[in-house]
């Protein structure tokens, strides 16, 4: 089936079984304000210009598995009473879920979907749509993994800003200069403290600088000191990992200590303990999050 001009099915309802399945749009394929009574199958069809699926209520199962949206995709407050099947799903243009919602316990089906404007934050309401769907069906790892999902599209999408295809070349300069105000959420909120859903990141960088400091209190001349013995300024790793640990843990049992003349030391440990309060509250607060959904 190809439909080589437009083709506006809008406000129609549709009272059986509908299938589209590998047909081809080249222009508009306008299905806003339709009722889907039954099943709707639009599986492996290829949208080339505009689909339009604004306020369409699926009754049934609503199956988009294996197609393409070449230009736009549009699914403003569209319902899914008994789900949808977004698998394999190639969205290459604009895409817009806003207000979209699941009547269902079912989670939408959305392996291995794919926007080619991700960069762009096109996304951002997709995930936002199975963020929603999945809270409400109770299966609240995947909540979280869709939240994640939906922060790292609205970072892409305020770096850019609205618009930013439209904009003229010296434009698009000064909007990824602006952007460059976001480099602190970038590196602590999403890469580091993964927007609260990546607590393993927040151990692994934890380790990191323990091992680092330790190795810098192991050298000849860092000059961490025992009390019991103010000779001995030499350390072995061991002796640099047990000062660097009690450190980042601003245990402080004080039995080491970096010589008082000895300031890039001092400033090394003043940073490893400043460091390792922020990342053990990032920590407790990564496990809080994830372990009191619902």
């Amino acid at each position: 089936m190809v439909f080589k001009r437009d083709a506006a099915f809008n406000s129609s309802v549709f009272g059986g079984q509908v299938r589209f399945s590998g047909a081809v749009f080249h222009g508009l394929a306008g299905f806003d304000g339709c009722r889907f009574e039954a099943i709707a199958a639009f599986r492996k069809v290829r949208f080339q210009g505009r689909a339009m699926f604004r306020t369409v209520e699926f009754k049934g199962y609503g199956l988009f598995d294996s197609s393409s949206f070449r230009r736009e995709g549009r699914f403003t407050n569209t319902c899914f009473s008994r789900g949808g099947n977004f698998t394999n799903v190639q969205f290459e243009g604009r895409t817009d879920f806003s207000g979209v919602y699941s009547l269902s316990k079912s989670v939408p089906i959305y392996e291995s979907v794919r926007f080619s404007r991700r960069w762009y934050g096109d996304d951002e309401t997709f995930w936002r749509f199975i963020k929603q769907a999945s809270q409400e069906a109770g299966h609240y790892q995947l909540a979280g993994e869709s939240f994640y999902n939906e922060r790292c599209a609205n970072l892409c999408w305020r770096f850019r800003g609205a618009n930013y295809d439209e904009l003229s070349r010296i434009k698009k300069i000064g909007r990824i200069l602006w952007g460059i105000r976001l480099v602190p959420e970038l590196v602590f909120g999403r890469l580091l403290f993964g927007y609260g859903e990546r607590p393993i990141r927040v151990l692994v960088a934890s380790v990191m600088v323990i091992l680092i400091c330790a190795f810098f209190y192991s050298l000849p001349g860092a000059e961490v000191m025992y009390r019991g013995d103010p000779s001995l300024s030499e350390q072995s790793f061991m002796d640099g990992l047990y000062f660097s640990t009690i450190t980042f843990t601003t245990l402080g049992f004080g039995d080491m200590y970096p010589a008082r003349e000895h300031l890039p030391t001092r400033v090394v440990a003043m940073v490893e303990s400043i460091s390792g309060a922020c990342l053990m509250a990032l920590f407790v607060v990564c496990l809080a999050k994830r372990y009191s959904r619902g």
